[in-house]
């Protein structure tokens, strides 16, 4: 409390999935403008305005019980909060070309799942794939790769992939960020779910007419094809 002078302070944002509570109670105390971003715990009554950087939120998804602050969200929103714009208008080249990115950690592995399946894809295709900072899996990856020839280009220490979006006409990805820049840029997109309660995410990117959401991973380990199949729609067709 002491180490800020609150009275020089326009506006406190705070980009934070947790419960900032006493943050936001200090700063309402110091009378103190907060933002909070994309923050779905009660904490977000407190704040004077909640920004929602992506398409996928409805306000009505959240209880906000007498709520008098500002909520903005949907492409505006994430126009502010991303250099990424939404272009509606955009249009794109075919580049026979796949990109393949799970985030900067892949949890569940789903690169090498999603490798196993897009093998099958004819040889004129170029599939470039996502190396992520905190991949545990990376050795696995690239063992794999060279059994199949290398027939992924892997990209490592990569912290924009704007031109890499925009240059491919699919990219396979799980819920977060990066599909929300692709919708953003019109690129297609192919999403696997992380966890299974990521459902409705996944209903919603489905109204959007370049994406396919396929639904919790494990669902593609009964079926070999559905992935495949739903790649080849936008890049063999």
């Amino acid at each position: 409390d002491k180490k800020f002078k609150f009275k020089k302070i326009k506006e406190w944002v705070i980009d934070s999935k947790k419960n900032c509570s006493k943050l936001l109670l200090l700063l309402k105390k110091r009378e103190v403008f907060s933002t909070l971003i994309d923050n779905n715990t009660d904490s977000r009554l407190l704040a004077n305005k909640n920004i929602y950087p992506t398409p996928l939120f409805k306000k009505n998804d959240l209880n906000w019980g007498g709520y008098m602050g500002t909520i903005e969200s949907g492409w505006e929103a994430l126009g502010n909060f991303s250099l990424v714009r939404h272009n509606q208008n955009k249009s794109k080249k075919k580049n026979n070309q796949i990109l393949i990115s799970f985030g900067g950690a892949d949890p569940n592995e789903l690169t090498l799942q999603v490798m196993e399946s897009l093998s099958h894809i004819k040889k004129g295709i170029k599939m470039l794939l996502v190396i992520g900072p905190l991949f545990k899996h990376k050795k696995k990856i690239e063992s794999l790769n060279m059994k199949m020839g290398h027939r992924f280009i892997t990209i490592e220490n990569c912290y924009d992939l704007t031109d890499f979006i925009i240059n491919s006409d699919c990219l396979v990805t799980s819920i977060g960020n990066t599909v929300i820049e692709a919708l953003a840029l019109d690129t297609t997109c192919v999403v696997i779910s992380n966890y299974p309660h990521e459902g409705i995410d996944e209903r919603r990117l489905n109204e959007f007419k370049n994406v396919t959401a396929l639904g919790y991973y494990k669902r593609l380990t009964i079926n070999n094809n559905l992935l495949l199949d739903a790649v080849k729609t936008y890049v063999e067709n």
